[in-house]
């Protein structure tokens, strides 16, 4: 279990709770004291802390043999000489704790936070520029409401320098503890009152080499020594203010002057009336535009509109007092604390006010907030130093949009889009974004009428299964099982649409300008009124993106490959990226694969049907069609994007523990990578229907309808096997939604049925299993071998297609399935011609039409038909309401049959009695449906009526 796992277990269970009030930080236990955490401690210890021994339930050095004499963690190293499985020993059976002491490069910054009401934790945020807790810096949560963050420091700079800076800035309460000086409880212990030392590492960044200490520190050390008598101090060697002062960039003005201003636009000014909040403001300004920035910040002070210029209770905000006080600042605003990352962290603060406004729980408005935070921090150019900060706590998701970011030549090659309300604009700006939209590296694609991207389901927060760990119970529940590595091409919602619309393009509104402004232009000011300043990207465009019919210049995206693909015309596709002649985009994850030769004989097809059988070699199939189906399944889903349409694969046995839904995954494993989204049968088809659109609004190429244990069936599964898109209503909007119905279908279950329409769009693969299929065992697990094995499995399905195809398509037009004929050209026809027409997947369609439970009535009334009139004769509906003429009363034999003809039309109708009308009406829906190798027909109609007769297919007429 990983060690992340373990600090939020030891958090929900028994870790104390913290009051993360304004005021004093105070512990409240939860639990009886416990035993100290091994875990923890092994875990501080294998990533290169010093572990020695407290005594029992108490924070100092071990004593024992010194009466109680205090010892120095020096002392009592060299008192007690334990090795490291000696320490754990005596931890784990006297119940002592363990104290850790860091080494090389480590330090810990034990900061009190109930002391002076927190003030000293909220200096240190406002120095970072934000709450090193929140973006998961690893820490250890005290028993007494402390904190000890643990970081790296840099070559030539030691925790003396850091504990000067801090001291010099007016910090206190905070203990620097470096290497050779002082220690500090490990995480696990547990004091007598009960109080507990919890680590807080959930990326597990100590078990990847830690985190280096935050450039605002290093800054810090620097200014400070700047600015500090050297009577009073020693100042930094000038090889060490060299190298600190490259590593930290630390000169004011690290953000452009234009982002700079974009950052203070999304501050509402109404929000910082409070003095203190806006002078905090404009010292955070100030420092970002290194003093050249105050024509904006009078603008943004003046944009409240409790502002008048002459307000009593705003006049410390006129333009003069403005002026004043931007002059006084200078350059040293960084003594009080006060960066341009305090920018970020009151955007921060706005952002989340403004998402819980809008309707947005607590939690997901933090997080919103946050990552929007984390955008503009990627988009402004400041130092490479503070992204360093963050990227531990960027999501992946994040971290790929910074990639895409930096491939963009610079902020100055994103488009401008002007944002404004005349005629024919709301037009304009939605062509501008949906063009900038349509940049390559904003890795966005057409699907249908949407806007879609393609993204890993683990980084999407899909519910996950583990391929290791597969079997027919694991599933069942109503929610969707990924599996993690699946790719999945997901439509992009407006919120997220408008974020992008801020990476692809600059998005300026305009301003009025002011004297100021005019002043600062001269000449260039004459004839303009406005001045367009940065802004966000209206929704109100993302929303017009979304509604819109076309995208020209979009990208259109059929499906995603992780491996070479053949296209339908036999052009082998080996190169990743985006081919757009076919709207494919290929994406190895840097495996390798073997190169298709350029023609392939019928004999290197057939020795790759025997590699493609090899994760199947456990099973034993009812039938050599069944066996077909079997293939069928892997070809398939190998070139899924390519197919119109493709029949839904199923998997039948009579027991459970037959393996169905390890075949049904290899099938989809061997053709996409990954295991497809798995869902169970729910009670209706209806809402059958709901979580197949819900698995085609999240893009999964594959999708297994597992453990049916009722026939299968339903409007919307129909549809969407026989059609390209599928329209879905969406909740209170009034515009539909169109998706694409691209996708592998399978499905399993114990005597699997399918009914109605849906018999004639399934192939079924049968199994045969012996008595208690679940004690069998064998050498290899099929999931596992066909992940391991990929590669060669995906090059043999595609050998095979290739190879009929090289052959010049032999079988032409034969065996042809209505509806699927690309499928069968490509999947069903390669199969007949390697293993001949008994492995004909669609001979199980047959079948499966054959025992259709919806076909029943229609075949009880077609077996009566031929008992009491038989094949090829004539009959009106007359003469089976006539069945008492003189024939039938010559024969209560035949008279019977007639009634029990007359009886099955009326169940096959659900009528409650005999209405020859009525019979006539609904009974032509049921002519030329074949049951049984029966089917009714209708003649001319003549002076009686419409005549019917009865005929075997194949028969002729």
């Amino acid at each position: 279990m990983g060690f992340g796992i373990i600090s939020k277990m030891l958090m929900r269970t028994s870790a104390p709770s913290v009051d993360r009030s304004t005021k004093a930080m105070r512990i409240k236990t939860t639990s009886k004291p416990t035993r100290p955490d091994l875990k923890q401690i092994e875990y501080m210890a294998s990533v290169g802390f010093r572990v020695f021994l407290l005594d029992k339930g108490e924070k100092r050095p071990l004593s024992e043999m010194h009466l109680g004499k205090a010892l120095s963690w020096q002392e009592h190293e060299r008192s007690y000489p334990y090795s490291f499985d000696q320490i754990i020993e005596r931890v784990e059976e006297d119940e002592l704790n363990a104290g850790i002491a860091p080494a090389g490069s480590q330090i810990i910054i034990d900061v009190d936070r109930y002391k002076d009401g927190g003030k000293s934790y909220r200096q240190i945020c406002d120095l970072l520029g934000f709450d090193p807790v929140e973006v998961r810096h690893p820490h250890t949560l005290t028993a007494s409401g402390g904190l000890h963050f643990f970081y790296n420091l840099p070559e030539g700079v030691t925790g003396d320098d850091l504990h000067r800076a801090l001291k010099h800035a007016g910090i206190g309460h905070v203990d620097i503890i470096a290497p050779g000086k002082h220690y500090a409880v490990c995480p696990g212990s547990v004091l007598s009152n009960g109080g507990k030392y919890v680590l807080i590492d959930p990326d597990k960044t100590l078990d990847d080499g830690g985190v280096d200490i935050p450039s605002a520190l290093l800054k810090l050390i620097l200014r400070t020594d700047e600015t500090t008598d050297e009577a009073d101090t020693a100042p930094l060697a000038p090889e060490r203010r060299k190298w600190l002062s490259h590593a930290t960039n630390s000169k004011p003005g690290a953000i452009s002057l234009e982002h700079a201003a974009e950052l203070l636009t999304l501050l509402p000014a109404s929000s910082f009336r409070d003095q203190n909040d806006w002078l905090r403001v404009m010292m955070a300004y100030h420092d970002a535009t290194a003093g050249a920035g105050l024509e904006d910040f009078k603008a943004w002070s003046a944009s409240d509109e409790g502002y008048d210029g002459n307000s009593p209770k705003l006049l410390a905000r006129t333009q003069a007092e403005i002026a004043k006080r931007w002059a006084s600042l200078g350059l040293r605003q960084l003594t009080n604390r006060v960066t341009h990352r305090t920018l970020f962290h009151e955007l921060e603060k706005a952002l989340k006010e403004q998402f819980v406004a809008e309707g947005f729980p607590e939690e997901q408005a933090a997080e919103q907030a946050a990552r929007r935070r984390r955008y503009y921090e990627c988009v402004a150019d400041f130092d490479d130093g503070f992204v360093e900060d963050f990227e531990a706590s960027q999501t992946a998701e994040t971290i790929q949009r910074q990639e895409q970011l930096k491939r963009l030549n610079g902020v100055q090659s994103k488009p401008i889009i002007r944002i404004g309300s005349g005629d024919g604009d709301l037009t304009r700006m939605t062509d501008e974004a949906i063009r900038a939209l349509a940049q390559p590296d904003m890795n966005l694609f057409r699907r249908g009428d949407i806007i879609v991207e393609p993204v890993k389901a683990v980084s999407d927060g899909l519910k996950t299964y583990n391929l290791s760990s597969v079997s027919e119970k694991n599933f069942g529940s109503a929610e969707f099982d990924r599996d993690p590595t699946s790719i999945v091409i997901k439509p992009c919602k407006t919120g997220y649409l408008q974020e992008v619309m801020g990476l692809a393009a600059r998005w300026r509104t305009p301003r009025k300008l002011t004297a100021e402004d005019r002043k600062q232009l001269g000449d260039k000011a004459d004839g303009k009124t406005v001045k367009y300043v940065p802004s966000l990207p209206p929704l109100k465009i993302a929303q017009q993106v979304q509604l819109r019919n076309s995208l020209p210049g979009m990208r259109v995206l059929r499906g995603v490959f992780n491996n070479p693909t053949l296209t339908p015309e036999g052009e082998i596709l080996q190169t990743e990226g985006y081919h757009d002649v076919h709207g494919v985009l290929l994406n190895f994850g840097g495996v390798k694969y073997p190169t298709l030769p350029d023609f392939i004989s019928k004999e290197m097809a057939r020795e790759a049907v025997d590699v493609l059988l090899e994760p199947l070699a456990g099973y034993k199939f009812a039938s050599p069609a069944s066996k077909g189906v079997a293939l069928s399944g892997m070809l398939t889903s190998a070139i899924q994007p390519f197919l119109d349409f493709s029949p839904i694969h199923g998997v039948d046995a009579d027991h459970a523990g037959a393996g169905k839904t390890k075949l049904a995954i290899v099938w989809s494993l061997v053709g996409t990578g990954s295991g497809p989204a798995i869902i169970s049968q729910p009670r209706t088809d209806e809402e059958l229907g709901k979580r197949l659109e819900t698995s085609l609004k999240e893009g999964d190429p594959a999708i297994l309808i597992d453990n049916c244990d009722r026939p299968l069936g339903g409007t919307v599964l129909n549809s969407i096997t026989t059609s390209t898109e599928h329209t879905v209503r969406q909740l209170g909007v009034h515009e539909a939604l169109k998706l694409s119905t691209n996708q592998f279908r399978a499905t399993t279950g114990n005597y699997f049925q399918a009914e109605g329409d849906t018999t004639r769009r399934s192939v079924v693969c049968r199994l045969e299993v012996p008595p208690n299929p679940e004690r069998r065992s064998f050498d290899f697990e099929p999931v596992m071998r066909a992940k391991e094995n990929r590669p060669r499995y995906i090059m043999a399905a595609l050998t095979i297609i290739k190879a009929y195809i090289d052959a010049g398509r032999p079988l032409g037009n034969k065996y042809v399935l209505g509806s699927f004929e690309m499928w069968s050209n490509l999947v069903q026809q390669p199969i007949i011609w390697l293993l001949g027409e008994d492995h004909r997947p669609t001979l199980t369609t047959e079948t499966q039409q054959a025992t259709d439970p919806q076909k029943a009535p229609l075949r009880d009334m077609l077996s009566a038909w031929e008992e009491a009139i038989g094949i090829d004769t004539p009959t009106h509906l007359k003469a089976i309401q006539l069945g008492d003429d003189e024939l039938s009363n010559e024969n209560s034999q035949s008279r019977e049959r007639f009634a029990v003809l007359k009886a099955s039309l009326i169940c096959l109708l659900t009528l409650d009695s005999w209405n020859p009308r009525r019979v006539g009406q609904l009974l032509k829906k049921h002519v030329g449906v074949v049951a049984d190798g029966l089917m009714l027909e209708a003649l001319a109609k003549d002076e009686n009526g419409t005549p019917y007769r009865l005929r075997r297919v194949g028969e002729e007429r």
